[in-house]
């Protein structure tokens, strides 16, 4: 993995992100989770979704 995030580095593949400009809202963080809540409902076997903050 080092040698790859190397390469796309050099090759100027990937850059800085971009500063965000704002928050999302509560109705923005609220959906996913509602859709994966119902997904859930139907498909108990499914997978949850875990996200990791960097």
């Amino acid at each position: 993995m080092k040698d790859a995030v190397f390469v796309v580095r050099r090759r100027g593949l990937v850059g800085q992100a971009r500063r965000r400009e704002r928050l999302p809202t509560l109705d923005e963080l609220d959906r996913p989770m509602t859709h994966v809540g119902a997904v859930r409902t139907h498909r108990p076997s499914s997978l949850p979704i875990i996200a990791r903050a960097l």
